[in-house]
Formats: C-alpha cells, structure tokens, sequence
C-alpha cells in the first residue's frame, strides 16, 4: 500500500513540475531572443559596413594611371610645337610660349612667379636647345641672319642673355674635332664679332666624357680651344676669344657635353 501511495503521490507532483518547467523554458526563451536578434542584426550592420569601404577603398585605383601611362617627368615627354608651346607626351600644352625662362642652373621657371616648372634633370638635350632658341626669340626655322642679330644684340648689352648654349654640336671622341654644329649659329656668332670688333666673349665647354673629373677637365679645354681656332678661321679676331674647359663644374651641363658663349 504504501509503494502506491508513493507512486500516485509522486505522479501528482509531476503534474505541477512539467508545467513548471515548461513555463521556465519559454521564459528563458522569451527574454533572450531579442539578444539574439540584436546581436544577428549587429552582424548583418557591420558587414553593411565594411562592403561600402572597401569600394570606397578601391575606387581610387580605377582612377590611377595605368603602368603605360607616360611619365610626364620624363625627358623624353616634354616637346615644343611651332608656337613655342611646351606640351607633355599627350600633346598637351603645358607651359604657354612666353610664360617661362630658364634660370642659372639650367631649370625651366615661371617668368613672374619664379616658380620651377620643369627641372634641369628633367630637359633632355634636344629639348634645352629647342628652348634656347626660342627663349631667344627666334623662329623655328633658325638663318644664320638670325643668329647673328642674336649675338650682335647680346654683345651690344640690348639682350638680357649674357650667354647662349649652342645646340647639335659634337665632337669626335676620337680625335676631338667637331664631327656635328649648326651652320646658323657658328656662323651667326662670327659675323656678329667681325661686326663688333670690341666684343668679346668666352667658349665654356662641358664634358664627362673623361675616365676622371681631371680628364674630363683636359678634353673640355682641347674642345673649348676647337670652337676658338673654328671661329678664329672664319675671320674674328683672335683677341676676342678665349676659351675655356669647364669639366664636370656643372653635372647637368656635362652629362648633355654643353657649349656655353659667354658675352664678356
């Protein structure tokens, strides 16, 4: 009797227990599903949030210039057109004729700002002597009439310019004789000095050709004295000359062989 006592008593406990735990079950539940949904929802914000950076990240590169772009630094990207333009490897102007001058050191720079537009490092040979002779106001088609109003102007003090770097004239590494000059310009400068037989000037010429800063000095001087005895044949006075081997004085100048008059 008792175990059945004991058995039904038990059952009718159970009977108020399993509700109970029911009850607790869906509690439980019930205040901990808004956690779960916050903490679903603040996973979902922050991956809304990180897709827009990274194509905001990215957005830029699809701008960048590619690797075949030309470097507009080059030496080689810069040209000059017929006005006197200087355009970049896209034919693009971008310094306006008349708005420039080159400075002591060779750089490209705004005429009234002073402002450095293009570096000496950055003006290939051809280029510096395209601007030269533009900068002296001459044409693009350059007689040796031009030139030698040119000189006789800086000579007479009525140019600014108190020198000029010839252009496309090269010597022989060999023998050390010109092998290369413009007609025009050699020309030019012995008819303006026959013409003013009280001016002077000095045949600077710059090299690194040398195996050293010393050799480099000797052949300059041998090639400074070339264009003298070169002038002295054309007829000028010979008192009006000197010349001089200016050697790696100048890195910039010597790495493109310069030939420099100076108006004395």
């Amino acid at each position: 009797m008792n175990l059945l006592e004991n058995a039904r008593e038990g059952t009718g406990v159970l009977k108020y227990v399993i509700p109970l735990l029911l009850v607790a079950v869906f509690a439980y539940w019930w205040m901990n599903k808004d956690q779960t949904s916050v903490t679903e929802g603040d996973k979902m914000e922050v991956s809304s949030d990180e897709t827009p950076k990274a194509d905001s990240e990215q957005a830029p590169n699809t701008a960048a210039p590619t690797s075949n772009s030309k470097d507009s630094t080059s030496p080689k990207s810069y040209t000059v057109n017929s006005n006197g333009d200087v355009l970049n490897g896209n034919g693009a102007v971008v310094f306006a004729s008349g708005s420039y001058v080159f400075d002591q050191e060779g750089n490209l720079i705004d005429r009234n700002s002073k402002r450095i537009i293009l570096p000496a490092a950055s003006i290939s040979r051809d280029l510096g002597d395209k601007l030269n002779v533009l900068l002296s106001g001459l044409a693009s088609t350059v007689t040796s009439e031009d030139m030698k109003r040119l000189f006789g102007d800086m000579i007479m003090k009525k140019n600014k310019k108190t020198s000029y770097a010839l252009s496309n004239i090269e010597f022989n590494k060999e023998d050390h004789n010109i092998s290369n000059f413009s007609k025009a310009e050699v020309m030019g400068l012995a008819g303006a000095l026959k013409e003013n037989i009280n001016g002077k000037i000095e045949v600077q010429v710059y090299t690194n050709d040398g195996k050293s800063a010393k050799e480099s000095s000797s052949l300059s001087d041998t090639r400074a004295n070339v264009i003298r005895d070169m002038l002295v044949t054309l007829g000028v006075d010979e008192k009006q000359i000197s010349a001089k081997g200016m050697g790696t004085a100048d890195a910039e100048k010597a790495k493109y062989g310069k030939v420099d008059i100076v108006i004395k």
